[in-house]
């Protein structure tokens, strides 16, 4: 995403074919950034009862740090109302150091109730989500 002449590490959008809300993070990601990500697929979410979110971070380089990581469900999913149904898909870093925190991340969320797996293929994690939101809809 471009955004006021700086190239920015996330994009955040629905698509309307599979019904997914995806980021795609890249380079440097900070703990504000995420920030902004995660409330942007808040209010998609809302708006369109999309439950899930494909997170492709393949090209992170950089994260931020594992205590931002660690309050992230808590500081932005449950104070922001997230929809507890939501089931989130991230595609792992190809480099090792941003790969682990992204491992803490599904730890750390799994452990506060939030449903996320993580993939190192794109191709695995939209595979996943398709089966999960369609056996949601057909529970519902």
């Amino acid at each position: 995403m471009y955004v006021g002449g700086k190239n920015m590490p996330l994009d955040v959008q629905y698509n309307k074919s599979s019904g997914l809300i995806e980021i795609i993070y890249s380079g440097e990601v900070t703990a504000s950034e995420l920030a902004d990500a995660v409330s942007k697929r808040i209010i998609i979410q809302k708006e369109t009862g999309a439950l899930g979110v494909l997170a492709d971070a393949s090209a992170v380089q950089i994260t931020p740090s594992t205590m931002d990581l660690f309050n992230l469900p808590d500081k932005l999913f449950s104070k922001q109302d997230a929809p507890r149904r939501t089931k989130i898909a991230v595609v792992l870093p190809k480099l090792e150091q941003p790969r682990n925190k992204i491992r803490f991340l599904e730890t750390a969320s799994r452990n506060r109730s939030w449903f996320m797996q993580i993939f190192d293929e794109r191709q695995n994690a939209v595979a996943w989500l398709m089966k999960q939101t369609t056996s949601n809809e057909t529970e519902c």
